[in-house]
Order: structure tokens, then C-alpha cells, then sequence
């Protein structure tokens, strides 16, 4: 066939390409045409090369009007470059997966052939635009998703974007950790660990020694750090420089100073990071003192490491130290065990008594001396006893079966709560303190809380570790302020630590190495918040 031109007529057809080798012709029709594209002509056998031209030019003249033309008037289908496509191209929320206490999310998307664009959320969020400019075929939006109260949660991210006439939707998910609250805490020198609901640890404070278990030293933390590689925990124990962990399996890690072999591990090389107590298994609770640990065995028997220079191992020996566990000489029906930061242990039995050993400067050991013991004696006219605490200073203390409280020891700045500052060698009742659940002692203050979730403390108060809004020592109990539902309680050197219902902890007192964990190295005299993680 030769050369083919359209006669002049006022009405054309107009046929687009439905694929490869087709082009789109312009042909005449004498009549008004039912549909606007009714055939496609293969220019290359139907048109010359001048009409082929000719048609492009008419084409274009047309535009992106005739095209939509022929759509609607019932045409063939156009292919997917002739006309602009609304699209999501992509749709990303990052980070996929934030912790516990919030962050920023940022939503980000590609589109093509939209004029707005809308974010929604399921959770619903405060802070999300009701709709948004996409320009330059992009969009994006910066949300902040605050901490999460409770357990895992997801939110899903939905995008919807429109052309003022048709919509398009694409979805992205942030997963959010669940909360962790503590269920046991330790309180030592100047340094706190916790152990969380996943059984995990978080320590916060001084990390000289490599305390805090995250790998450092040198170092402080005023807000909770997790000790590293450090999982399946039931209980932590902190001393001076060192801290140690129980287990659910019954083995026992530690991790700090190691300079007496405190850590357990056959050496005496410091370790940032938790190390295994050499052959100790079927533990169910540990105590930390001062470079030296005690373990309580499912037996009823004790075994302990570390430092030895007062007879504080209890095997009979002084002025030595062991890098692996010993056993304690001569006891068995043991249910608790204390290591105290100064050099001595008590253990309280089956019976309800009480047994201690080692150091015994101020009487701490309640057996009517202030001579040194290398194996367990018996503390004098204690009977009755459901609790004990030695922790950081030279008084010991225990909770009797009446809900009431002895102390012995050391009492120069009140820290038995007798309403005196006389020392004791035996047991004397705590001043007006009834329906006691729990008890700890400090450096030279001690701590209760009472069946009622209230807490009470007395002794020495110069950094406000008794937690009443002053710094004034009190020979008595005096009343934590504005603390209630208290589940646990733990006094360190210079401040104390507590849990309320719910797993939430609070601190107060000396805050020089951030051992209060709320972000500050700021004293307190009353309870503050730790810091979440």
C-alpha cells in the first residue's frame, strides 16, 4: 500500500498504542463516532513517514486531555507510561522497634501522582497532622511515642495519600518492649542493682571497679545500665566494689573488685563483666560484703570467698582470703545469710536464732564481746527471729515473729533506734516500731517497712538518707515522706533504696556517684523516682 493522509473532515478518531510496534493514527470519519478510539493502524504498513509525523504532532497537541478522552468514552486501556499512576512507593516507620521508655519515630514515604497525604495510627497517638503537603513525591513526619506502661505493645502506622478524587493506603509497625519494673534490689556502698521482670539486671552509680557490670570502669552511671550477658536472674546481691547475681539454675556470677578473690572465679583479676563463682551450685541466696561474698546452699549449709582478714569466711581462719568458695565451719539449718561490708557474717537458722562470725569492733556479732570470731557463735537472747540484716556498717538487726525489731552493735549516731547512742553487745528492741515486714542496715542508718507499705528510718541523716525532708540525725524512727505501697527496702552507705507496689523504685540520700539513679548527682532527702530504662 502506498502513502495514506486522512481527508479533512471536523471530527477525528483517535486510536492510542496498545503495544509494541503500534503507533497512534488520526483518521477521518464522515459521521460523529460512537466510540473516540475505535482500531489501532500499524503505522509502519499503513503510513508514510511524513504522515507518521504529522500524527505525532497532533498527538501532542492533544496531551494527557485526549488520552483521559478515550478512557472515558470506553476506549482500550492505556499503558502505564502514557498517564501519570497514583502510588505509594514506599512507606517506612523507624525504627521498627523502640524500648521501653519511648523515642521518635520517623515516618517516611516515596509517592507519585498525589496531592495530600494523611497519617493515622492504631494505637491512637497524640501529635499526628490531620493531613500534609506531599511535595517532591516524598512525605515524612516525626512522631514521639512516650514510655509504655505496661506489656509489649505494637502501633501501626498508616499512610493514606490522595489526588482529590481516589485514595491509596500502605501500613508500617513499631513494636514497643514491654516495661520492666524490679522485683529485688541491692543497695552498697554507692552503687544499686535491681533485678527486672525479664531477669535481667540493671545497676546505676559508682563503677570504679567495674561494679555496674557493663563492660566499664572508671566510670559512674545516675541512671540504670544493664549488666552485660547477664540473663535468668532470681537475685542480686552489692558490696562495696563488687556486686553478685543468683541464678535461676542455682550457680551464682559476679563482677567488680576482685583484689581478695571476691569474685569467686579462682583469680584475682577484676572483671567489668559477670564471671562464675568457681564450682558453687544448688545456691538459694547470696550476700555480698566488702571484697568477700556467702552463699546459702539448698542443705542448709554456707560456703564463702573473698576477703578473710577477720574470720568473715568462717572457716576457722583469719588474716587469709580464698578465690573459691569455703565452707562455713559447723552450721547447717540455715535459712538466711548476711554479709556485712564490715567484715563480718550472720546466718539465721531453722530454730529461729541467730549465729555470726568475724569482725566484732562494736559487738556486732551480739555474744556480749567485742573480740573477734573466726567460726559461728550465737548472738545472746535472740529467739523468734524471721529476718536479719547486716549490710554496710557495724550494727546487725533482725525482724521478730511479732512484727517488732532488734538491733545490736554500733549506736554513736542513733543507728539501733532505741532512743540512744550507747553501743550494745546484745540485742535491744527498736523504739516504737510495730507490724515490721522487712528490715535493712546501713552504713549508720537503718530502714524498715511496715505491713502497711509505709517505711520508717533512724540513725545518722546528714545526706537525708532517713528520707523525712531533713538532715537531721534521730535516735527513733521517723517516717519515710510520701512513700507507700513499699514492698522492699535496702540501705546502702549514705542512702537507701526502696520498691512500691508494682515494681517502681525510688531512692534518696547521698547522690555523689548517682547511686540514686534519677539522672542527677543531686542529694535528696526524700524519695525520688529512678530513672526508667
Amino acid at each position: 500500500m502506498g502513502g495514506w493522509k486522512p481527508p479533512r473532515q471536523e471530527r477525528l478518531t483517535c486510536c492510542f498504542d496498545g503495544g509494541e510496534g503500534k503507533r497512534a493514527a488520526i483518521a477521518k470519519s464522515p459521521y460523529p463516532p460512537k466510540k473516540i478510539c475505535v482500531k489501532f493502524i500499524s503505522m509502519e504498513t499503513h503510513a508514510t513517514s511524513k504522515n507518521r509525523k504529522h500524527g505525532a504532532k497532533i498527538l501532542a497537541g492533544f496531551g494527557v486531555a485526549v488520552a483521559l478522552l478515550a478512557i472515558v468514552s470506553g476506549g482500550l486501556a492505556l499503558p502505564a507510561s502514557a498517564i501519570p499512576i497514583m502510588k505509594i512507593k514506599s512507606f517506612t516507620a523507624t525504627p521498627s522497634a523502640i524500648g521501653n521508655t519511648g523515642g521518635t519515630v520517623s515516618l517516611d514515604a516515596g509517592v507519585q501522582g498525589v496531592t495530600t497525604c494523611t497519617f493515622s495510627v492504631l494505637p491512637a497517638l497524640v501529635g499526628l497532622p490531620t493531613s500534609m503537603g506531599c511535595q517532591n513525591g516524598t512525605a515524612n513526619k516525626q512522631v514521639t511515642i512516650p514510655a509504655n506502661p505496661g506489656t509489649a505493645r505494637s502501633f501501626t502506622f498508616t499512610i493514606t495519600a490522595s489526588n482529590g478524587t481516589d485514595n491509596v493506603s500502605k501500613t508500617s509497625v513499631v513494636k514497643q518492649a514491654a516495661t520492666l519494673n524490679f522485683f529485688s534490689i541491692s543497695a552498697g556502698f554507692a552503687h544499686t542493682c535491681g533485678v527486672v521482670t525479664d531477669h535481667t539486671v540493671r545497676c546505676w552509680g559508682d563503677n570504679q571497679f567495674g561494679q555496674l557490670g557493663d563492660g566499664q570502669s572508671n566510670t559512674r552511671s545516675s541512671i540504670p545500665v544493664a549488666v552485660s550477658g547477664l540473663v535468668g536472674v532470681k537475685a542480686v546481691s552489692t558490696g562495696d566494689n563488687e556486686s553478685c547475681a543468683l541464678l535461676t539454675g542455682g550457680t551464682v556470677k559476679c563482677w567488680g573488685d576482685n583484689w581478695y578473690g571476691g569474685l569467686g572465679d579462682g583469680t584475682r583479676t577484676q572483671s567489668t563483666t559477670p564471671v562464675a563463682v568457681s564450682g558453687l551450685v544448688g545456691v538459694k541466696a547470696i550476700s555480698t560484703g566488702n571484697l568477700f561474698s556467702c552463699a546459702l546452699l539448698t542443705g542448709g549449709t554456707v560456703k564463702c570467698w573473698g576477703n578473710n582478714n577477720n574470720g568473715q569466711l568462717g572457716n576457722g581462719q583469719n588474716n587469709t582470703f580464698s578465690t573459691a568458695p569455703v565452707a562455713v565451719s559447723g552450721l547447717v539449718g540455715v535459712t538466711a545469710i548476711e554479709a556485712a561490708d564490715t567484715a563480718y557474717t550472720c546466718a539465721r537458722l531453722t530454730a529461729g536464732t541467730v549465729k555470726c562470725w568475724g569482725a566484732n569492733d562494736f559487738g556486732e556479732l551480739g555474744n556480749q564481746s567485742l573480740v573477734d570470731v573466726l567460726t559461728p557463735t550465737t548472738v545472746s537472747g535472740l529467739a523468734g527471729v524471721t529476718a536479719i540484716t547486716a549490710r554496710q556498717g557495724h550494727q546487725t538487726c533482725a525482724r521478730l515473729t511479732a512484727g517488732t525489731a532488734k538491733c545490736w552493735g554500733s549506736n554513736y549516731l542513733g543507728q539501733l533506734g532505741n532512743g540512744t547512742t550507747i553501743d550494745s553487745t546484745t540485742p535491744v528492741a527498736v523504739s516504737g516500731l510495730v507490724g515490721v515486714t522487712a528490715i535493712s542496715a546501713g552504713q549508720r542508718h537503718t530502714c524498715a517497712f511496715l505491713a502497711g507499705g509505709t517505711a520508717y528510718c533512724w540513725g545518722y541523716n546528714f545526706r537525708g538518707q532517713l528520707g523525712d525532708g531533713t538532715t537531721t540525725d534521730s535516735t527513733t524512727p521517723v517516717a519515710v515522706s510520701g512513700l507507700v505501697g513499699v514492698t522492699a527496702i535496702t540501705a546502702g552507705a549514705e542512702f537507701t533504696c526502696a520498691l512500691v507496689t508494682g515494681g517502681k523504685a525510688y531512692c534518696w540520700g547521698n547522690n555523689f556517684e548517682g547511686n540514686l539513679g534519677d539522672g542527677t548527682r543531686q542529694n535528696r532527702s526524700t524519695p525520688v523516682a529512678v530513672s526508667p530504662f
